[in-house]
């Protein structure tokens, strides 16, 4: 499911790349929540 949401990444991803995906995501998500937070204050 994660994978087809990723929009085709190979299969082959192991777990630490994985991680280092989701992380990336989970800060990019945390960074542009901050950013509006800031903005509409």
């Amino acid at each position: 499911m994660l994978i087809s949401f990723l929009g085709g990444v190979p299969a082959a991803l192991d777990a630490g790349d994985l991680l280092t995906v989701l992380l990336f995501s989970v800060s990019a998500t945390v960074l542009a929540l901050s950013i509006i937070v800031i903005t509409a204050v």
